[in-house]
């Protein structure tokens, strides 16, 4: 049985700039498997946004093929592309991108109204997601009203809401501080642990190492697809995923 939610082969993406055929991706082959958490590593202007955009169907391939959950998704028109994307993934941003003048509560609603839910259930498992990311007592505030780490807690449960099969999360990190980072992180590993796929892109290998297996991006294309374990040895960390308690590592 195939268990590959994400299988990209070939992928090339190309823009035209002052006249001037710009290669970004050039053949990246990926294949992730339902229940990985994978972090998409490399340094500014590596290509790993644009690949990102390819995979969260932002963006289209200029070439090579990307099936998502065993659907060619090549030849299907921007409505078809939005409602898989709706149905299939969630978005977790570096910026939060959080509406200021809702709540918590009705932030995690929106994407539920797009698929069409019924309003008592919108807010019933909204209020759900929010406990279960811990701010049950926040319910009722606004973004301004937030600290960085809870704005990002409610970006996590907004894209839950909609049960999707993966998490995309573009330096979900970036905008925190060190402790609050690691605290976000170990909601992610939460969510893997139950059974969640995570996409994440990171520049930082001290969040990168927080995944199963990291693919190391440069100049578009594949340096290195290491499983954790490789990683760690690599960048000279002792083996085992990071913990929270004081002194035992540092993001």
């Amino acid at each position: 049985m195939n268990n590959k939610i994400i299988e990209i082969e070939d992928i090339q993406k190309s823009f035209n700039y002052g006249g001037n055929l710009l290669s970004i991706l050039k053949g990246i082959t990926l294949h992730v498997s339902s229940g990985e958490f994978v972090a998409i590593m490399g340094p500014s202007g590596s290509g790993k946004s644009t690949l990102m955009n390819i995979i969260g169907l932002m963006d289209r391939p200029t070439a090579g093929s990307y099936r998502l959950q065993g659907q060619a998704t090549e030849g299907l028109h921007e409505e078809e592309r939005c409602r898989l994307r709706n149905k299939t993934m969630g978005f977790v941003f570096q910026s939060f991108n959080l509406l200021p003048r809702f709540t918590a509560l009705r932030n995690v609603e929106i994407p539920m109204l797009y698929g069409g839910i019924a309003a008592f259930e919108r807010s019933k498992r909204a209020q759900a997601l929010l406990e279960r990311v811990g701010l049950e007592h926040r319910l009722y505030h606004r973004p301004n009203d937030l600290s960085g780490g809870e704005r990002q807690r409610v970006g996590i449960a907004r894209a839950l809401a909609n049960q999707p099969s993966v998490l995309l999360a573009d330096e979900p990190t970036g905008n925190l501080d060190q402790r609050t980072g690691k605290e976000i992180l170990l909601l992610f590993r939460e969510l893997h642990q139950e059974g969640k796929t995570i996409i994440m892109v990171t520049h930082d290998r001290e969040v990168a190492r927080w995944a199963d297996r990291v693919v190391t991006i440069q100049d578009g294309a594949i340096l290195l697809n290491d499983t954790q374990e490789v990683f760690l040895q690599k960048h000279g960390y002792d083996c085992g995923k990071p913990s929270l308690e004081p002194g035992l590592v540092s993001l």
